[in-house]
């Protein structure tokens, strides 16, 4: 029988994990490890799973929708490039009006009128699908509409975060919802490919109706605050001109902004010019390209859950710029690489300087934000999402007249260059926690 040890009024037993030394418990093992801090936080816990059924479906979606296109539509590269870009204009054009309506409203609620509208709109679409009535411009309407119910999808789940986690998890929250991300990146893709030939395209559509079924179910069990954001009873233009001069007279929140879009016109384009370079830089076909994607997600999978795992650290400013420049370096190492080996290396610290940054980013936003402000501010960042193709067509362009590495050098470049003249511009930024 283990033996009790009482040390200045504490007892423990004698061979447990935990101990006692002059009077403070020793934590476990499991104890010093921060990763899954805000998990412990009932509310987050709910929506964290919720965004989990989300991504899923959304990730499912862009094989189904693509290969319903191609398939069994027999449509062309133009209309499978319209059907799959239809959410970019709504979403940019709604997205700060989303963000005002997040101010006014209870976040929760919000939540769950997106997630039941994007659910029946998908619904249609598993039913035009499985009774052989779908036609194309029933995909590019969907993509419209669903666009636009994200633009106050997104303001609202992101600003959610900060009511639902304490200051000091938040980053933790934000790191974890990353990982998430990417874990469907890779997931979700992958078994709605395989899904498509077991139920088909309706099946699978079908199950994303079910994922969506089960995120309203998780919204539910979020306690919503009792007191509705209060409403100045202006007007939602008068209001989005209030949001933008906020974000005009705070430079934190500018210079963060500006940190934001840099990244998403100048470097993000990489992507789109993968496929080039796995044919003809590195001569490594499809299978290659499929290994070039996965090095991305796996390095921004280990960053989110690393920058989890930090997120109770400090001077948060100076890592976001050290994510930054890293994120430039690794794209320029793989910009001149011509080796499938350090291609892949290099693309996995682009992976995780790329995601580190993000969910640094947009913590700080959050924490550096007012309340009252916080739905407006997260719509400017979600645009992000929509400016990224302003830089596709630039880096098309170089590519074609230079070499795809060439392009996506001067992208790198550009991004480090922005980057340090913000900093020089802003310096306080590096005093950010």
């Amino acid at each position: 029988m283990d033996k009790e040890i009482g040390i200045k009024g504490y007892t423990t037993t004698a061979g447990a994990e935990a101990v006692v030394v002059e009077g403070v418990r020793r934590p476990r093992f499991w104890e010093k490890i921060h990763t899954f801090d805000s998990l412990k936080e009932r509310n987050y816990r709910w929506l964290w799973f919720g965004m989990v059924g989300s991504f899923a479906a959304m990730q499912m979606q862009m094989v189904a929708r693509g290969w319903l296109v191609v398939d069994t539509l027999n449509g062309s590269a133009l209309d499978l490039g319209i059907v799959m870009s239809s959410m970019g204009i709504p979403l940019l054009v709604f997205s700060l009006f989303g963000g005002v309506v997040t101010d006014r409203v209870q976040k929760r609620n919000l939540l769950i009128v997106t997630q039941v509208s994007i659910g029946l709109t998908t619904l249609i679409i598993a039913t035009l699908v499985a009774t052989e009535l779908i036609q194309l411009w029933h995909l590019i309407l969907s993509g419209a509409v669903t666009g636009t119910i994200f633009a106050f999808n997104m303001p609202s789940r992101q600003s959610l975060l900060s009511e639902l986690v304490s200051r000091e998890n938040l980053t933790n929250a934000v790191a974890l919802n990353s990982a998430g991300l990417n874990m469907n990146r890779v997931v979700a893709p992958t078994m709605a490919g395989v899904l498509v030939g077991v139920i088909g395209i309706e099946g699978v559509y079908f199950l994303m109706v079910g994922c969506y079924t089960f995120v309203v179910f998780s919204l539910t069990r979020i306690s919503a605050k009792k007191e509705p954001p209060s409403n100045t009873g202006k007007s939602l233009v008068k209001d989005l001109k209030d949001g933008l001069s906020y974000v005009r007279t705070n430079s934190n929140v500018l210079s963060l902004l500006l940190l934001a879009f840099a990244p998403a016109v100048l470097a993000m384009p990489y992507q789109s010019l993968m496929p080039l370079f796995a044919k003809n830089v590195l001569g490594v076909g499809s299978s290659g390209l499929g290994f070039l994607m996965g090095a991305v997600g796996v390095g921004a999978v280990a960053g989110t859950l690393g920058l989890a795992s930090l997120s109770h650290l400090r001077s948060k400013g100076r890592l976001l710029i050290a994510a930054l420049l890293t994120f430039g370096l690794a794209l320029m190492l793989f910009a001149f690489s011509t080796s499938m080996y350090l291609s892949l290396a290099a693309l996995f610290i682009v992976g995780v300087g790329s995601m580190s940054y993000n969910a640094l980013n947009h913590t700080l936003l959050l924490t550096n934000t007012d309340p009252e402000m916080r739905g407006r501010v997260t719509s400017m960042y979600m645009m992000t999402i929509g400016l990224m193709p302003l830089g596709l067509l630039p880096a098309g362009a170089v590519a074609d007249a230079i070499s795809p590495g060439g392009a996506v050098s001067i992208g790198a470049g550009l991004l480090m260059l922005s980057t340090i003249v913000v900093v020089l511009w802003r310096p306080q930024i590096r005093k950010l926690s």
